[in-house]
């Protein structure tokens, strides 16, 4: 699309073949144009970032939080649902495990329920706890399936 109309281009994938005959005065005129038309370009797209979502942020009841940590392929990157506490204008005080954590629109998706359906969820971080133990330390330890008969 770039380099459309020049008839002496091949463009394939990542590559640009330029077709000139045996004239190197011809092949450098050639080359030129192509370097002409591929600097006209912008490259980049720096201060651009699209935020998705803000508009449903600010008339949803309950949202869910992405986990930015490192997790296996099969657990989903949000947790929530969450009823928040306080609605701002670029962030979102939202109570998670009984404390008030103030987070920011981007790290939010939206979620929307049926009718009546948002008191009876329970967030994503209850179920994942569920073989939590506290040892004598006072510690939390989370132990895998195999292993909560030997406590």
């Amino acid at each position: 699309m770039i380099l459309s109309g020049l008839d002496f281009l091949l463009c394939y994938l990542d590559d640009i073949l330029i077709a000139s005959p045996d004239d190197d005065a011809q092949f450098l005129r050639h080359l030129q144009i192509t370097i002409r038309d591929l600097k006209s370009l912008l490259t980049t797209t720096h201060g651009r970032k699209s935020v998705f979502g803000v508009s449903e942020l600010s008339s949803c009841s309950h949202i869910f939080i992405f986990n930015n940590a490192a997790t296996s392929s099969l657990k989903t990157a949000f947790l929530g649902p969450y009823a928040f506490e306080h609605r701002k204008k670029k962030l979102f005080d939202v109570a998670v495990e009984g404390l008030i954590k103030r987070i920011s629109i981007d790290h939010l998706q939206s979620a929307f329920f049926f009718k009546g359906e948002a008191e009876n969820l329970k967030s994503t971080v209850d179920t994942e706890s569920k073989n939590v133990y506290e040892i004598k330390s006072g510690r939390h330890v989370k132990l895998p399936d195999h292993l909560k008969d030997y406590i």
